[in-house]
């Protein structure tokens, strides 16, 4: 487990990023999508391979809906109503979700001392794992509990009665925990607004020498307090970090200019604990540092939250219905990004974060329609980067649709019908029958990738 949590390694074990329920979950609701058409169909293809290759490793699920499995695996190799598919679907989920953590817990134990089967109890490990982490448990949590437990004092005896006791630390329990943040002071003044805690800082508290350990210690002269019900202290310190994150989203609606920032490190207290510890943010993705602020002298006394919901309120009373939808969603897709420790899932939520704010292409390719609107709205220099990104990560796996989509796109310096490559297929001299395949071929592609 230690080795499949750490940084440097986990993105080797990518493979165990989804366990069989979060699949099973998945396919749920990309279903929903399919039969709501926001979708289309094709886009199941890769997950039911996903879903295959789970259900043929996984033990557990096996060992708990197997007559099921198999008839899910036999309808999906023939042509099958997604009605039939998610009604297969929801019966494996209710057979196996509820005593899935138990039964990957009792197969931990069994094998723990089968020196031959050592393959199957990593893969078991890796199951466990991606659960813990879909139940909602921060990887670094249990990778802090792995070390506390095996390996940061010696271990006398190692048999079932340490593991039991290692198992049972993750009992899926939510508990309270109590975060303390340093803020800024026009951050704290915003967020008191709003009836959260937050106060100006006094020296002798518990968490003061918490927050002196931030960079910007200087700068952070309030405290925002943060109760919290989850189930590990990282998550805690998360669950205040992205409370934080969206309200800097909303301080741009400040038109005076608010200086929102905060400390990485944060103190976090247990309900009723005397004392807390230090939890830094982290991520598998270094961030770069922010360049500090310069503090300002003359601090002129604004009610934020009075300024901001009144900005927020004139802009929504120009805004229309369907556009506010569209751009909550893009909201809470952008999220996604940020939080995924999967680059290439935070690539692809920021993508479709981006697409829901554009209109739905007509015809043609998406990504030449997507293009043709983002190009005006967006800085240049921001659009190549973001082009960069999108046409690295799929050139791998799309060369050929993505050389062609890139041959016919149209340009000023340009136009489509020098682009295309019938055209001077035919100036070649290129069999007709060989032109109009060709041309066949591509009407009958799909239109996005």
């Amino acid at each position: 487990m230690s080795e499949m949590l750490t940084p440097t390694t986990f993105e080797s074990f990518r493979v165990y990023s989804l366990d069989t329920i979060a699949r099973v979950d998945e396919a749920l609701e990309l279903i929903a999508d399919v039969q709501d058409q926001r979708v289309v169909r094709p886009v199941l293809d890769p997950v039911i391979e996903e879903m295959k290759w789970s259900f043929a490793k996984d033990p557990a699920a096996r060992s708990l809906a197997a007559d099921e499995i198999d008839t899910l695996v036999a309808l999906l190799g023939t042509s099958f109503s997604l009605d039939d598919f998610a009604s297969h679907l929801l019966l494996i989920e209710k057979l196996v979700a509820e005593k899935y953590k138990e039964t990957l817990e009792r197969l931990l134990l069994e094998l723990f001392d089968q020196p031959r089967q050592r393959m199957d109890y990593r893969k078991l490990v890796g199951f466990y794992c991606s659960h813990l982490v879909n139940l909602g448990y921060e990887r670094n949590h249990i990778r802090h509990v792995v070390e506390e437990t095996f390996f940061d004092k010696t271990v006398v005896r190692m048999g079932r009665k340490t593991l039991e006791k290692f198992l049972r630390k993750f009992d899926g329990k939510n508990r309270r925990y109590t975060v303390h943040v340093g803020v800024t002071r026009d951050l704290g003044n915003y967020l008191r607004g709003l009836d959260f805690n937050a106060f100006a800082r006094v020296a002798g508290n518990a968490y003061e020498a918490t927050l002196e350990e931030n960079t910007n210690k200087d700068a952070l002269t309030w405290v925002f307090e943060w109760p919290v019900d989850t189930l590990d202290p990282e998550g805690a310190m998360d669950s205040a970090y992205q409370f934080l994150s969206a309200q800097r989203a909303v301080s741009f609606l400040d038109p005076y200019g608010m200086h929102c920032e905060w400390g990485d490190t944060m103190h976090v207290t247990l309900h009723r604990a005397k004392l807390g510890q230090a939890i830094t943010k982290t991520d598998f993705l270094e961030n770069k540092p922010r360049p500090l602020l310069p503090i300002r002298k003359n601090y002129q006394r604004i009610t934020r939250a009075r300024t901001i919901s009144n900005y927020a309120a004139d802009i929504a009373r120009n805004f229309e219905e369907t556009s506010t939808e569209r751009l909550l969603s893009s909201i809470r897709t952008a999220a996604l990004a940020r939080t995924s420790f999967n680059p290439e899932n935070r690539l692809i939520s920021l993508w479709s974060a981006i697409e829901v704010l554009l209109s739905e292409p007509r015809e043609g390719a998406r990504i030449v329609h997507y293009a043709k609107l983002i190009v005006p709205c967006i800085v240049m220099r921001h659009t190549r980067r973001q082009v960069i990104a999108v046409y690295n990560e799929l050139l791998p796996r799309y060369r050929n649709r993505l050389n062609k989509i890139t041959r016919d796109m149209e340009t000023e310096a340009r136009p489509r019908r020098l682009c295309r490559a019938g055209l001077s297929q035919r100036e070649r001299g290129i069999p007709e029958e060989i032109v109009r395949s060709a041309d066949r071929q591509s009407a009958g592609a799909p239109s996005g990738l």
